[in-house]
């Protein structure tokens, strides 16, 4: 399930150019924080010239989106696998089986007992027992 949920950030990291080594499953993450600081720098600085602070903070933050997108969904694959790996090595065997185990009973026993309770109950109302 957590499996599904990464597909589309690696998807997202495997459809952009260059900076994040989906291929190989790891990926710099200071490298892409400072390509996208870089970038944002880099357009301030431009932009602050030509009129109002906000202003040149806006256009910087918007004309340098495409790294900021590479350096999160990296960040956050790397976090999500990070999560994954801890998840599946802390968690004991018999949690496992006992969480399987409730699951089963919550879908399928309680509901199919509550059905055939009700089935015995109104056969019980309208006088259908023997």
């Amino acid at each position: 399930m957590r499996s599904l949920l990464l597909l589309p950030v690696l998807l997202t990291l495997s459809s952009t150019p260059g900076e994040a080594k989906a291929d190989t499953g790891t990926t710099d993450l200071p490298a892409l924080e400072r390509t996208w600081h870089a970038c944002v720098r880099g357009a301030f600085v431009q932009h602050s010239l030509a009129g109002s602070k906000l202003a040149a903070q806006l256009s910087a933050l918007d004309e340098c989106r495409e790294h900021e997108d590479v350096y999160v969904a990296a960040l956050m694959a790397t976090r999500i696998a990070e999560d994954e790996a801890r998840w599946m090595r802390d968690r004991p065997v018999p949690s496992t089986a006992a969480a399987w185990l409730e699951t089963v009973t919550s879908h399928v026993v309680y509901p199919v007992s509550y059905w055939l309770g009700g089935r015995k109950r109104s056969r019980i109302g309208s006088g259908l027992t023997q």
